[in-house]
């Protein structure tokens, strides 16, 4: 199953500038790193696993399996203390649901 979700954020101007895409375990970021951006990337995280418990329930043997998860990084910077709330959720999410996280920078 794939899950496809779009969503692009738009700044003062009403232009796009940041992007969230998901297709499968695969997530894509392309924008700047700042604090309504992480929170929205936290929620198509979260949405993800979801997806990925749901799809995966069956062939998932034990608690044991972890979800893969590949994460497309293309941003131009940001703020660092929005950086780490990121890296402390995925801290988070690598216990509580057992996540293997690849990044790719672009």
């Amino acid at each position: 199953m794939s899950i496809a979700i779009l969503d692009w954020i738009t700044n003062s101007c009403g232009t796009a500038h940041t992007m969230i895409r998901t297709c499968n375990n695969e997530v894509t970021f392309n924008g700047q790193i700042n604090a309504k951006n992480i929170t929205d990337l936290i929620k198509v995280f979260d949405n993800c696993i979801i997806e990925i418990k749901k799809t995966n329930t069956a062939s998932m043997s034990s608690k044991s399996d972890s979800i893969n998860i590949i994460l497309y990084i293309d941003s131009y910077g940001g703020t660092l203390k929005d950086c780490y709330k990121f890296i402390d959720y995925i801290n988070i999410i690598k216990r509580l649901h057992k996540v293997k996280l690849t990044t790719v920078g672009m």
